[in-house]
């Protein structure tokens, strides 16, 4: 910036992007008060998040209590949720090979990029708020899926 700005002071500041809590990341995991059928729970997601469509792999699982999420893009946490031994993981972007080669034991829902993310908007907008009283913050109201379904 000194060598587009040699006339000026400029203002910056630098923080680091660490991850100061270690033992939190991009998904989350936990446990369904009752456990349900694949089908039930498929349609249970379906209906909840307001998804038109849901894909989903086969699986050997019957029963599914132990749920991973990550909303958005999380197929990079795959492997994970299975070594955590989820039932299933709710995430979205998925490709055909995610669920062509994914481990039997575990069940993948992909249930869209904006249905899985459009949720979280308010909670996070709560937050911002709440912490950062002397911030300016607005919140959208034209939130509108980018993708159409025929």
């Amino acid at each position: 910036m000194l060598t587009s700005h040699p006339y000026e002071e400029v203002a910056y500041d630098i923080y680091p992007l660490t991850n100061i809590f270690p033992r939190i990341g991009m998904g989350m995991i936990g446990y369904l008060t009752d456990p349900m059928s694949i089908e039930a729970f498929v349609w249970y997601v379906k209906d909840k998040i307001n998804a038109k469509i849901i894909k989903y792999n086969n699986t050997t699982k019957n029963i599914i209590q132990k749920v991973a999420i990550c909303s958005g893009s999380g197929s990079s946490l795959i492997n994970k949720a299975v070594q955590q031994q989820a039932d299933a993981f709710l995430t979205s972007d998925l490709t055909y090979h995610f669920f062509n080669e994914s481990t039997q034991n575990i069940l993948l829902i992909d249930a869209g990029h904006y249905e899985t993310e459009i949720h979280f908007i308010r909670k996070l907008y709560d937050i911002i708020i709440k912490k950062n009283t002397n911030f300016a913050v607005h919140l959208s109201e034209n939130n509108v899926n980018p993708v159409n379904y025929y």
